[in-house]
């Protein structure tokens, strides 16, 4: 006897297979142990045996049937879906008790009896197992149809394998890094964003307890004491933060979530767990927070800034006022008092031309003096921009004594003078560069006044020192200390009793200009001061040459 499958072509598409047996029509089922007598006995003995072992090893339910539907031959596993004993070999089909549903059963099992195509379907049991159901048509070596062939296959396996398939394929589809351990807390599994954040296979974790982990980091915080807490009491964990510091990935900022897996059927349950590294976002939230710290910290110095320079702006326009007083005072006074001496010599009646002359010139360098204290004040704060042009300083210079004569001669003060004989050719405003001289001198004559000492000198020298113009005014006056010294180039510095401190700021401001620079020094014999001040000279313009 030999039992094959085979492909009818005949019908496309519609036998998936047959069951040839190559016995007469009229054979039954040969018990084991009886003997067949005459030729070919011993073969078909040996070939009844060996289906009876095959059928008996066999965990797929199996029925055959004749024609007449009665049953041939059935494998131990049929018993789970009917009612089966030895005994029922040969009694009809629809005798036996069914223990799954199906109402197409016995029309497939007709129509292939009928020569119909073979059949297939999925049945419940009454236990909730799922099978497949196949009839085919049992077929002799001359493809007579002489029963049928049930199957019943279990397709759990089958559906539990495409389960895991498919939860594998979802898990791995989240974005989040997710770990599922036991309760001995020994990885079950992980999905692919787990294995890329720890630079991981799902070999090298899978079976391995928590804490064997990258050199033990997971037992360095509370996890494993709270995930044994959700299992126990059936709870969840939601936002646990965790610093995770590892050698080889350094500090990462975790936020984990945890959640109990229920299997059922006796099995332990286990826990699922979904990690979210915020590293980035908490360093981003890190660094907005201090910019925005600093921004704010900035704002409040501006405030205070603001406030002081408020502050000082008040204590300025003050200043600026008393000092403007006080400055204006002298030669208003002045131009008063030769007013009123003009008025009385006209009033006299006797008119002394040269003595009104004299008179009206004094008046005339009042006035100057109370304009030229104004002109200082507005440069100071208007900063007005220089207008540079080629000149030679030595002739700007010469004309300062002129301008300042008459005061020197009402303070008795000698005005020594010393220019070298080199053309020094700056590029500079004339008008700046006198203001500077005019103040140099002028802060001289009060140094000599506020003294009281006999000598009077003030020595005003140009001269040409490298590719610069260097002018010096020294006097014999008070001298200067070293702390007054550091900050007498300063706004509303003085060191006279009453003065506006404005002179030697505005002088550096208009030399700065120039690039120039401004300093003090201390004489050697240790009386009065030396202001000097330098300006680059003007570089000679290259000669033009001939056309060759």
């Amino acid at each position: 006897m030999k039992i094959r499958p085979k492909s009818t072509g005949s019908t496309p598409g519609a036998r998936a297979s047959v069951v040839r047996l190559a016995v007469p029509s009229s054979a039954t089922r040969v018990p084991p142990s009886q003997k067949v007598a005459g030729h070919g006995s011993g073969e078909i003995g040996t070939l009844t045996d060996d289906l009876d072992n095959l059928l008996l090893s066999s965990k797929i339910a199996m029925l055959q049937v004749d024609r007449q539907k009665c049953i041939r031959r059935f494998t131990p596993a049929a018993t789970a879906l009917f009612s089966l004993l030895p005994s029922d070999i040969g009694r009809p089909l629809r005798d036996l008790s069914q223990k799954f549903t199906d109402v197409t059963f016995f029309p497939d099992i007709r129509m292939v009896l009928d020569g119909g195509d073979a059949s297939r379907t999925e049945v419940q049991s009454e236990e909730g197992h799922w099978y497949v159901r196949q009839t085919l048509p049992y077929l002799l070596r001359d493809g007579v149809v002489e029963g049928a062939v049930i199957t019943f296959s279990d397709v759990a396996a089958d559906a539990l394998q495409e389960a895991r398939f498919y939860a594998e394929a979802i898990v791995n589809s989240v974005r989040e890094p997710l770990l599922v351990v036991d309760g001995e807390l020994r990885v079950h599994s992980v999905n692919q964003p787990f294995s890329e954040l720890f630079h991981v296979s799902r070999e090298e974790v899978i079976g391995r307890a928590l804490h064997e982990l990258d050199a033990g980091v997971w037992d360095r915080t509370d996890l494993p004491l709270l995930l044994r807490g959700v299992l126990e009491t059936g709870s969840s964990l939601d936002g646990f933060e965790v610093t995770y510091q590892s050698v080889s990935l350094g500090s990462l900022t975790l936020v984990l979530n945890a959640r109990t897996l229920h299997r059922g059927r006796g099995k332990s349950d286990l826990i699922l767990v979904s990690l979210d590294d915020v590293t980035e976002r908490r360093r981003t939230a890190q660094l907005l927070h201090e910019n925005e710290t600093a921004h704010r910290e900035a704002e409040q110095v501006r405030e205070r800034q603001l406030e002081l320079t408020n502050a000082l702006r008040v204590s300025t326009v003050g200043e600026l006022a008393t000092g403007l007083a006080h400055e204006l005072n002298q030669p208003l006074s002045s131009i008063s008092n030769v007013v009123e001496a003009c008025r009385r010599h006209v009033l006299a009646g006797t008119i002394d031309a040269p003595k009104l002359l004299e008179l009206l010139a004094d008046l005339a360098g009042e006035a100057m003096r109370a304009a030229g204290i104004v002109a200082h004040l507005r440069s100071f704060v208007e900063k007005a921009e220089p207008q540079h042009e080629p000149v030679d300083l030595g002739e700007i210079i010469a004309r300062v004594p002129h301008l300042l004569l008459r005061d020197m001669e009402r303070s008795q003060i000698c005005l020594r003078v010393e220019f070298t004989s080199d053309e020094l050719r700056v590029h500079a405003d004339r008008i700046q560069i006198e203001q500077v001289v005019v103040n140099l001198i002028q802060n001289a004559m009060d140094s000599i006044e506020q003294s009281g000492s006999s000598r009077r000198e003030i020595e005003l020298s140009t001269r040409r020192v490298g590719s610069a113009a260097e002018v010096s005014v020294r006097d014999t006056g008070t001298g200067i200390t070293e702390d007054a010294a550091e900050g007498m180039f300063e706004p509303f510095f003085t060191t006279k009793a009453k003065g506006l401190g404005m002179g030697l700021a505005l002088s550096r401001s208009f030399l700065e200009s120039h690039r120039g620079r401004i300093w003090v020094e201390s004489p050697t014999d240790g009386s009065g001061v030396i202001v000097r001040f330098s300006i680059p000279l003007s570089q000679p313009e290259a000669p033009l040459q001939a056309p060759m």
